[in-house]
């Protein structure tokens, strides 16, 4: 009886290559699910907002995705403060998920990270440059960091998604009026998991 193997098309076109044992030869790249969805499907972003310190609750940034077809997933959070009373022990940082956009702060674009691409992003952003970002509802606290005059980064690996009309919104408080707050989001469009 004859042993029947795979048959050596040496590579070309969509031909296998084989060695003598019969092996197939492959080969596989590994990259982050954020590099290939910025190289493949153009949808990787990050949004920016920047505003004075005051001494009360300022929400500088909101995201809210609206995409009928994707979740939003967020990567990474970057939370500074430049210039604060170093000795500002009650500043504080919160992350807050659902409520709504109510008023106030300007609608802005998420710039694209992959570059030349015209694809925008689907959903309502806003930040607090000219003026503070008014929420509607009960979102929920889900972090909350005490610091003033530094930089921290919150790195939740995609652990943060945001389904249709899902939100994030982001707050700084101060006790004092010196220095500038700024939070930055990367995040990305995912199909879910069916």
């Amino acid at each position: 009886m004859s042993q029947i193997g795979i048959k050596d098309n040496s590579g070309k076109g969509y031909g296998a290559q084989v060695d003598v044992n019969n092996r197939l030869h492959t080969r596989s790249i590994s990259v982050s699910q954020q590099h290939a969805v910025s190289d493949v499907d153009e949808e990787a972003y990050q949004f920016i907002s920047t505003k004075a310190i005051t001494n009360s609750e300022v929400k500088l940034l909101l995201i809210k995705n609206t995409s009928d077809t994707k979740n939003l997933v967020i990567t990474q959070v970057r939370l500074e403060t430049i210039g604060a009373a170093a000795s500002n022990a009650s500043a504080l940082w919160k992350m807050y998920l659902g409520g709504d956009y109510a008023s106030g702060g300007t609608a802005a674009t998420p710039v694209n990270m992959k570059v030349g691409s015209a694809i925008t992003a689907s959903g309502s952003f806003y930040d607090a440059t000219a003026s503070t970002i008014v929420t509607s509802g009960s979102p929920l606290e889900i972090d909350r960091s005490y610091q003033a005059n530094t930089y921290v980064e919150y790195n939740g690996d995609g652990a943060i998604v945001l389904p249709k009309n899902g939100v994030l919104t982001i707050s700084f408080t101060g006790s004092t009026v010196a220095g500038t707050s700024s939070a930055r989001v990367a995040f990305f469009y995912d199909e879910p998991e069916t």
